[in-house]
């Protein structure tokens, strides 16, 4: 008699996918440590209600507050209009010497005015060409229509690498060839399919695990709802907050032009306080502990955001154990090696 399998019960295939989420979850720093503790106690314990519970919430929306606060997870209404508008960053102005680099969110925030006027502005007038209807004013400025010239930006933000490799073969004082258009082509398309190839192959391992969940794209969508997004908030989900995030997002902008003058113009002290410094300006051995400028820092204060970002390009969108490392490291070798070799 051929033996026959037994298909498993809820509660068995409960409890393995809840074993399943807890294994691929494990080691997730991005996870708060309260989902993983409740996940292992169901398993452990064999708690299916409770299995079924944590398994519906890390399963049916993303478990990671970021990503559920800076990503809508439902499609909205928008007409996905064809933008006729376009962004570029001209490869002359970033060669020259004083090189000119416009952020991709700065783009985005100007993008904005701009789309909203065209499409109030701009006649609605439909135009056919060889049977494709398209028209210069779709409708009204969407986020759908914001995000693709958000990446349009972005892509074009930067250059080819070999760019530089073909200005320094070009460059008369050093090797004076000239390769040809052939060859430039050629070796741009070339090194350019290379990476695009390589970032194919470790998209499995880069993107595809829900614990990759790169913090530093939240910025951009959240501020594009923002923009798009007047409704106010509900009270309930906000812990309070009426304000919707659009006349958030100005009242933050607004403080910050004005702020900015402060530790960049009126007084640059705000910069770098290196208060300790004041109390004996010429004593150098404070001066090297704790300067600003030209000593250690030991007490790194500063009113200036710009010089934070500087350094820590936004420590608002990393995480916790991201600082971590990084004061870690600093603090072995660098402080640690610096103040050992200088006294």
């Amino acid at each position: 008699m051929p033996e026959t399998k037994t298909e498993p019960t809820v509660e068995a295939q409960a409890l393995g996918d809840a074993s399943s989420l807890q294994r691929s979850h494990q080691n997730d720093p991005n996870l708060p440590s309260e989902e993983i503790k409740t996940l292992n106690e169901a398993v452990k314990t064999g708690n299916v209600e409770e299995a079924l519970e944590e398994e519906d919430r890390l399963t049916r929306r993303s478990p990671y507050e970021a990503v559920r606060a800076g990503v809508r997870e439902t499609d909205g209404e928008e007409v996905a209009n064809t933008t006729c508008m376009d962004s570029w960053v001209h490869l002359r102005n970033g060669s020259s010497c004083s090189a000119i680099t416009i952020p991709t969110v700065v783009i985005l925030l100007l993008v904005y005015p701009v789309g909203c006027l065209w499409a109030k502005a701009m006649p609605t007038r439909k135009f056919n060409t060889l049977g494709v209807e398209w028209a210069l004013n779709s409708g009204p400025f969407t986020i759908k229509e914001h995000t693709v010239l958000t990446l349009m930006a972005n892509v074009t933000a930067g250059y080819a690498y070999s760019t530089d490799a073909l200005l320094a073969l070009k460059a008369k004082p050093l090797y004076s060839l000239d390769m040809g258009w052939d060859f430039q082509i050629l070796f741009t398309l070339s090194s350019q399919v290379i990476g695009i190839a390589l970032a194919g192959v470790f998209r499995r391992f880069l993107v595809w695990p829900a614990a990759l969940i790169w913090p530093a794209n939240f910025s951009i969508t959240a501020l594009l709802h923002a923009l798009h997004d007047k409704s106010k908030s509900y009270p309930a989900k906000t812990n309070g907050w009426q304000i919707s995030r659009y006349r958030f997002f100005v009242y933050v902008a607004s403080g910050s032009f004005v702020y900015y003058w402060f530790p960049d113009v009126i007084w640059q002290g705000l910069s770098v306080f290196s208060f300790v410094t004041w109390i004996k300006p010429n004593n150098a051995t404070i001066n090297q502990l704790f300067g600003g400028f030209t000593g250690l820092s030991f007490i790194p204060l500063t009113f200036d955001w710009t010089y934070v970002t500087a350094y820590l390009q936004d420590p608002l969108l990393s995480p916790t154990f991201s600082h971590l490392s990084t004061l870690i490291g600093l603090g072995i070798f660098v402080i640690l090696t610096t103040t050992g070799k200088s006294f």
